[in-house]
């Protein structure tokens, strides 16, 4: 076990040194001045030993740190005010030491990159918060429900994705009526999406993805008319798929506002809360500052494309979707989905969907990415959606289509034998199936009307008839011809009853 830093001067001579880990030692003292030579260092851990004193100013030399662990020693007196030059930082550990005084207002300023790893429930500090407009507690380890006495009446965007919440969505949230954008994604929330989810009016982009939801998709989802996108995707969700989500605009009447814009969020004259760890609790540090602009761009991850991307700023008003794959949906895809003209992706896969697809979709004209794949949809490929003109990612694969495929020409000249694979009863190209009338043509007729099938099982009963009264009138004579006692007995009935009265 080491005991002392002093003995590794010699790591001086590593001018290109990158990751120092030092922790679960035995050493003492303060740290050693060698150790700001090494300016090439992207992570020091030099924590859970038994150094002490102060930290010395050396540290921020070190302008390429990305992890600085401090933690479990017995530093003390006050934190230096220049560890915010570490741009780079994005893990630092300080718990567990002696440090008194205040935190210094400039730490945080331009440690952009820096990420907390906090748990356990969020304290009850956030009530003080009446001002609240921005709370991004993503990507941390919260549990538990939010404090019902959070103001969160002036609040516009609520990230809170990549923690372990569970239970409903808080109710709480009802109350946020200047939402904008709610993110929610990747906790072990359950039950069903509430009925107070319309009285969000003003909400933008709804983000549930990967939790344990069920239920049905609720019609009060129907009226949220200023709605952008929509991502409930991998939940227990099941039932049809609902028809009114036709009145969403999906952002064809939305006028170019500041919603989504960077903006500036100014504390002059104010006192902004931080939080910080201290031992196993969560807390809020205060900072008297004067002069403090942090500059927010809202983004937010959708799956467009086939691929998760992120989007921020002004992009966000030209970007619209509904993500529903990784459900239980059943029944037909309602024929009025085919009226959202304004939307750019549609995402039905991994769903128990039949029936099939609808002509309507022709009239998605802004759609670029349309995914149906992994569902039970039957009969042909409507020709009209070669219409979509700016259609980049379209699947249907693994589905009971049969038919001839969409004719390879604009958009669909560029889709691949993935967007086709897993119908048996689909031929052409790009599938290696013909459609000939040894193979596929059966599957090839149009579907026919009542009348149509009646005539057909009419025809098919007269030929049928037909071909039975043939093979048994055959199959008497011959059985006559073979069988002597019975030529025998048909040369007497000929004899007596026809020729002896001629």
């Amino acid at each position: 076990m080491l005991k002392n830093l002093n003995h590794f001067r010699e790591l001086t001579n590593l001018s290109n040194l990158e990751v120092l880990y030092l922790s679960y030692n035995d050493i003492t003292g303060e740290i050693s001045p060698f150790i700001w030579t090494l300016t090439s260092l992207t992570a020091l851990s030099i924590g859970w030993n038994k150094l002490n004193g102060t930290l010395p100013a050396g540290l921020c030399k070190l302008k390429n740190l990305q992890e600085l662990d401090l933690g479990g020693n017995s530093f003390e007196g006050n934190l230096l005010s220049c560890l915010s030059n570490l741009t780079s930082l994005r893990a630092l550990d300080l718990s567990k030491n002696n440090f008194v005084g205040t935190i210094p207002s400039t730490l945080f300023l331009n440690l952009y990159s820096l990420e907390n790893s906090l748990e356990g429930p969020i304290p009850m500090g956030f009530c003080k918060l009446h001002e609240l407009k921005f709370l991004d507690l993503s990507r941390n380890n919260f549990i538990g429900p939010m404090p019902s006495c959070v103001d969160l009446s002036r609040l516009r965007y609520l990230h809170l994705e990549r923690n372990g919440f569970t239970g409903p969505i808080p109710n709480v949230i009802s109350r946020s009526l200047s939402l904008v954008i709610l993110d929610m994604r990747n906790n072990n929330l359950s039950r069903g999406i509430p009925s107070w989810m319309s009285s969000l009016s003003n909400l933008r982009i709804l983000l549930l993805k990967g939790n344990n939801l069920d239920g049905t998709i609720p019609f009060e989802l129907c009226q949220l008319d200023k709605i952008r996108i929509i991502d409930l995707s991998n939940n227990n969700l099941f039932g049809p798929i609902p028809s009114c989500l036709k009145n969403i605009p999906f952002g064809m009447k939305d006028a170019l506002d500041d919603t989504f814009s960077t903006r500036d969020y100014s504390y002059e004259n104010h006192h902004p809360l931080f939080p910080y760890l201290y031992g196993n609790g969560f807390h809020l540090f205060q900072l008297s500052i004067s002069d403090l602009i942090l500059h927010e761009k809202e983004e937010v991850e959708f799956i467009s494309k086939s691929r998760s991307q992120s989007y921020g700023g002004n992009i966000l008003y030209f970007m619209s979707g509904m993500d529903l794959s990784g459900n239980k949906l059943t029944g037909p895809i309602p024929l009025e989905i085919g009226n959202l003209s304004g939307i750019h992706t549609l995402n039905f896969s991994y769903n128990h969907l039949n029936g099939s697809i609808p002509k309507t979709f022709s009239g998605l004209e802004n759609i670029e990415s349309l995914d149906l794949s992994h569902n039970r949809l039957s009969g042909q490929i409507p020709t009209q959606l070669i219409e979509l003109n700016f259609l980049s990612v379209f699947k249907v694969a693994y589905n009971d289509l049969s038919g001839k495929t969409p004719e390879r020409k604009v958009q669909f000249a560029t889709f691949d034998q993935s967007s086709y694979e897993g119908n048996p009863l689909l031929c052409g190209p790009p599938l290696e199936r013909n459609c000939t009338s040894t193979g596929v043509l059966p599957s090839m007729l149009p579907p026919s009307s009542d009348h149509e099938e009646n005539d057909l099982f009419k025809l098919i009963f007269l030929w049928s008839f037909a071909a039975a009264y043939v093979v048994a009138f055959l199959g008497s004579i011959a059985f006559l011809y073979f069988n002597t006692y019975f030529q025998s007995l048909l040369s007497s009935f000929i004899y007596k009853y026809v020729l002896s009265h001629r």
